[in-house]
């Protein structure tokens, strides 16, 4: 674990400021002491759909890992926000969770849409992998590269990142790292 000794000469970041370093966004923020690593969050896939003439059937998903610690728990509720280069900017915090012998299931509907997340820990590994989609959205392109992911626990724990490797698929685009 990072602590602000190991971060002498680097530039401060306030509690969820990001910057861009090597072409990729990178996040820290303090809890309970401890300094998020940047770069903690990997996004190895996201495809982002339009809502097609009918409406409200786009989609968003995205899949990667990250590593512990500081432990991705539920409760409390947790907030996943999806970016592309462009205008979206969808977020949705889930609250209908399930956890079980480290593995978080969750499910929510609300008005903007469906939405499902699955974190789990990697046996043998200090890295959690995570898969979120967002369906029924209303949201039109185009969209553009990068898409960035940022999710945000426990009061606080920040961890970010983008995907740049994008191809047109459709109404949408799908990234998946090279």
């Amino acid at each position: 674990m990072l602590d602000e000794d190991q971060l002498e000469g680097e530039p401060e970041l306030a509690i969820g400021e990001r910057r861009r370093e090597d072409g990729v966004t990178v996040a820290r923020a303090l809890h309970a002491g401890r300094v998020v690593p940047p770069g903690n969050l990997h996004v190895t896939r996201a495809k982002i759909t339009a809502q097609s003439p009918s409406g409200g059937n786009g989609s968003i998903s995205v899949s990667g890992d990250f590593s512990t610690p500081p432990a991705f728990d539920f409760p409390p509720p947790f907030t996943v926000r999806v970016q592309d280069g462009g205008s979206l900017d969808r977020s949705h915090v889930f609250t209908g969770c399930t956890s079980k012998a480290g593995r978080i299931r969750c499910r929510d509907s609300a008005a903007d849409g469906q939405f499902k997340a699955t974190v789990k820990p990697r046996r043998n590994s200090t890295t959690t992998k995570f898969k979120i989609g967002f369906r029924r959205e209303a949201i039109g392109g185009p969209f553009t590269a990068p898409v960035t992911v940022t999710i945000t626990h426990d009061a606080g724990v920040v961890r970010s990142d983008s995907i740049a490797s994008c191809q047109p698929a459709g109404r949408g685009i799908k990234c998946r790292e090279p």
